[in-house]
């Protein structure tokens, strides 16, 4: 954890030079940005907003802060500053929408008009996601002026993430939801790191220490979930104090949840290893999304590969996924969030989530 947060109080890179003479499929890449591009907001009450699918119905904020991830990387990989520019005015949209706690609300369109749908699926991963996709977007910008304007916005997704800790480090997925979900606790750790080296950029250093704090003790909250007997996690813990062990035979949520970490740079290689290991045995199929389903949800387990050390496997699923996505030509259930994880995957780009250098 240490080493994690020392990293990240690296400075951000200045601009954004392409770096698509060095990047695998680059051009994958921009091909993706330019069909998330589509899915922008460009006027009204919502004017920026990143929504679900490029027919602008609906507005998911937790899908959107992670499509932003492959926008910012999408520019660091082209040196076309518009993707950039699209996950900041999300960003923007998602810090001006916040109530007091730091919740933002789903939304959608009806009748011509954009109205909250008063439901969010989470606090603590939307919060973790923002706090990310701000980190990776001013990692390839180095944009301190754009960092500012967020500066209280980060500091009200810290405490929605805060909001819901509970004595154990880690996090009920709602005020009135009482699960601790390990993906979702995953997110808001890493979002937590985000947070701490984005307030160290800021000379903040209440709201750096507050972040680190938080995300030292959620991180000992999540390692409490781990079985040296079973050697894996446990996927939930209830109000009650009861877990839910993974079932390696389903696949989502089980399966998918143990790989997270990996997922998110949070693992020691030799446990991601094991745990990927497993994954491929006893779901050999996970990265070849069956038409019927088409689940991409999964597609950060491939960001796992990467970081532990097997690259040849993490290109063979984003593969996999990207043909799956073409053959149906982005077709729902492929969403913005599917395909800013893809380009991720495809160009190798999980080192905008964690800098590990």
């Amino acid at each position: 954890m240490l080493a994690v947060l020392a990293a990240l109080t690296m400075s951000a890179a200045a601009g954004a030079a392409p770096l698509n003479g060095t990047i695998p499929h680059a051009e994958d890449a921009v091909e993706d940005a330019d069909w998330m591009i589509g899915a922008v907001i460009p006027d009204g009450p919502m004017a920026g907003a990143l929504a679900l699918y490029p027919d602008r119905l609906h507005i998911r904020p937790y899908q959107a802060n992670v499509g932003c991830l492959g926008l910012a990387r999408a520019t660091q990989v082209s040196g076309k500053a518009a993707y950039l520019d699209a996950a900041w005015r999300h960003l923007e949209w998602y810090g001006s929408h916040q109530d007091p706690a730091g919740y933002v609300t789903d939304y959608d369109l009806k009748d011509g008009h954009w109205a909250s749908t008063g439901h969010y699926d989470s606090t603590d991963a939307y919060a973790g996601t923002f706090l990310l996709a701000v980190w990776a977007a001013f990692r390839v910008s180095g944009d301190q002026e754009r960092l500012k304007a967020l500066h209280a916005a980060l500091q009200r997704a810290v405490n929605a993430i805060e909001s819901t800790r509970q004595s154990d480090g880690l996090t009920w997925a709602t005020p009135t939801y009482h699960v601790k979900y390990l993906e979702d606790n995953v997110e808001a750790c890493a979002g937590l790191l985000a947070a701490a080296a984005l307030a160290r950029n800021l000379a903040d250093g209440g709201l750096a220490r507050q972040a680190a704090a938080a995300a030292s003790a959620m991180e000992k909250g999540i390692e409490s979930l781990w079985s040296d007997l079973r050697y894996d996690y446990a996927w939930a813990r209830h109000e009650s104090g009861a877990v839910q062990v993974p079932n390696w035979s389903v696949l989502s949520p089980d399966a998918m949840e143990e790989g997270w970490r990996a997922a998110f740079g949070l693992e020691g290689s030799h446990r991601a290893s094991i745990l990927l290991r497993h994954l491929d045995q006893s779901q050999p199929a996970w990265d070849q999304p069956a038409p019927a389903s088409r689940n991409y949800d999964v597609i950060p387990l491939g960001w796992g590969f990467w970081f532990a050390g097997e690259p040849a496997r993490a290109e063979q699923a984003a593969s996999n996924f990207r043909k799956s996505a073409l053959e149906t030509r982005r077709a729902w259930p492929f969403m913005v969030a599917d395909c800013g994880e893809l380009i991720l995957l495809e160009t190798n780009g999980e080192e905008l989530l964690l800098n590990h250098e």
